[in-house]
């Protein structure tokens, strides 16, 4: 391949596809952040409800009380580990995208870098080739007048 223009449309489409690997992460991450921000307010809803728990018991509650409690922590228990393993499928699926740009950066900086080794490569060629021609040309008149 000797003409670099040629790699115009590879490289826009290596570029675009890092653009949307960008884009993927970037939402892999904001779904990673909401998934956190979730599982800090359930964590922190669960420890109020748990102290919550503790002043009624020690003031005393009826049975159906203390069973109430118990249930809804045991729900709250629940949903925490729920999203304590969608936060980890979020953290793996940023990982996942995060490699995916990386590659796609790479093959994209790759493929620039060719095109312009192939730009500087034909300079040289066609610098040569007018050097050449201008060795080869015969001299019609002096350089100077006699």
């Amino acid at each position: 391949m000797d003409d670099p223009k040629r790699l115009d449309s590879i490289i826009k489409l290596a570029e675009q596809k890092k653009l949307d690997a960008g884009l993927d992460l970037v939402s892999a991450r904001t779904q990673q952040s909401l998934e956190l921000q979730q599982l800090e307010q359930l964590q922190e809803f669960y420890d109020e409800y748990s102290r919550r728990f503790e002043q009624a018991a020690s003031v005393g509650m009826n049975a159906r009380q203390l069973n109430d409690y118990r249930t809804f922590l045991q729900n709250l228990e629940s949903a925490i580990q729920q999203k304590s393993h969608q936060l980890m499928e979020a953290d793996n699926h940023v990982e996942k995208r995060r490699h995916e740009w990386v590659d796609k950066h790479l093959r994209s900086e790759n493929l620039a870098n060719f095109s312009d080794q192939l730009s500087r490569q034909k300079l040289i060629k066609n610098n040569r080739r007018e050097q050449k021609e201008a060795d080869d040309r015969p001299l019609s008149k002096p350089p100077y007048p006699s």
